[in-house]
């Protein structure tokens, strides 16, 4: 003999799906954000690779932050195969030839080699959505690691991430910003 569900054996079982759900779906979400995080990496990371491209066809140097009417971006492009490298994922559609990123200025026309500590030199971070590509800052303002809105805190609301002159990419909680990185490649006092 079949027996058929009650209505309160159906109730129930609605009841812990939706329990289920408050609980997971806040999971889920957290998840998008570190994917987020991973893939902003990734770009940096190639981005990171089309400088020391550039730099081994320029004689060791990175490019300038502008060259006529091409920013830095531009110039990198041709070793990144497309402009989606430029853009971080959290941000909105942006226009076409813009980034997500700034350049550390200090770096511009350097000799990738005489970098003093390539593991601490800031080369590249996160910057405000959909700027020029020659986007560059030699400091990080002050403001921009106490405002919660700023690139600073883009990624989980506690920070960004950064690539360094070695290559390797880092996310650095606002905070900690300043004891972390240099933006001088002779590692002498701003």
């Amino acid at each position: 003999m079949k027996r058929a569900f009650t209505l309160l054996e159906l109730v129930v079982v609605i009841a812990i799906i939706g329990v289920l759900s408050v609980i997971l779906f806040p999971v889920f979400d957290r998840t998008h954000c570190y994917d987020a995080g991973y893939i902003c990496r990734s770009r940096q990371k190639q981005i990171g690779l089309a400088f020391f491209q550039y730099a081994q066809d320029y004689d060791g140097r990175l490019p300038p932050v502008a060259l006529g009417a091409a920013g830095w971006a531009d110039l990198l492009q041709p070793y990144t195969k497309g402009w989606g490298a430029f853009n971080c994922p959290l941000t909105p559609v942006n226009p076409p030839r813009s980034t997500d990123y700034f350049f550390n200025g200090r770096l511009a026309r350097f000799l990738l080699g005489r970098v003093v500590l390539p593991a601490k030199t800031l080369l590249l971070g996160e910057g405000d959505d959909a700027r020029p590509t020659s986007t560059e800052l030699r400091r990080l303002p002050a403001v921009a690691l106490e405002d919660k809105k700023s690139p600073a805190w883009r990624h989980r609301e506690k920070g960004a991430n950064y690539l360094f002159g070695d290559g390797h990419v880092k996310f650095i909680q606002a905070e900690e910003f300043d004891a972390q990185v240099k933006w001088n490649p002779r590692h002498l006092s701003p």
